[in-house]
């Protein structure tokens, strides 16, 4: 995989077409991964996430989507005593929870997904992209793509001085 197919990976593998994101609250990321054949979107999230996120991702796309959450870390210095963590989960092609970690603590979930069966009826999502591309076509971010990649802040009060005037919303 390599030019503009790496940028949404999908691998194709026996046990499913598997995605992966760190992003929450993405859906045009997670519909992308689906139209590219992803079955199975494994997700992962460092101090809580939005269930509902990942349900609709798995509703919305017809896709299995799991979320791996951290645990917490007592005693640690530099870490929250818990910082959102728990609920790890996987939901089916409908948005069902199939399975949730019922701990904050270190915990693994487990189910079987007949991806046989699920490909023998499995599609991509219809897309109306030709109802929708001139509103996508004129869109423009709110910050310039690469803005980090000329000046490397040094906290979040620099972040936001170094992007107060690079806005394009204003």
């Amino acid at each position: 995989m390599y030019g503009w197919d790496a940028v949404i990976p999908v691998t194709r593998t026996p046990i499913g077409n598997i995605a992966t994101s760190s992003i929450q609250k993405e859906p045009e990321l997670f519909r992308a991964f689906a139209m590219k054949g992803a079955e199975i979107i494994l997700r992962t999230a460092s101090g809580g996430f939005n269930s509902f996120d990942v349900q609709a991702t798995s509703y919305y796309n017809r896709v299995y989507t799991a979320i791996a959450n951290n645990a917490v870390s007592p005693n640690n210095p530099g870490f929250f005593a818990d910082g959102g963590s728990g609920g790890s989960a996987i939901y089916d092609p409908n948005g069902m929870l199939m399975k949730q970690a019922n701990s904050v603590h270190e915990s693994s979930i487990t189910v079987t997904i007949p991806i046989a069966e699920f490909r023998a009826s499995h599609y991509p999502p219809s897309v109306h992209m030709e109802l929708y591309r001139s509103v996508f076509d004129q869109y423009v971010n709110r910050y310039p793509p690469n803005l980090f990649s000329y000046y490397q802040p040094e906290d979040t009060t620099d972040a936001f001085r170094y992007l107060s005037d690079k806005d394009v919303w204003k």
